[in-house]
């Protein structure tokens, strides 16, 4: 299990890009995997490019 937290910019059409991981625990364990699912998410249109960080949580047991 582990916590990874990723910055990136919201597009005006709603995509993602220059994702990138800012803090890992465990360090470089789910960093890979957190980056791609970042970058498959789509956000609702914005008038202009916005930069945000979310937290992701690996937790096999869930």
């Amino acid at each position: 299990s582990g916590e990874v937290q990723v910055e990136f910019t919201v597009g005006v059409d709603g995509s993602v890009t220059n994702a990138r991981v800012v803090r890992a625990n465990p360090p470089r364990v789910f960093d890979r995997e957190a980056v791609a699912a970042v970058r498959r998410w789509r956000f609702e249109p914005v008038a202009a490019p916005v930069t945000t960080r979310r937290a992701i949580a690996f937790d096999p047991g869930s």
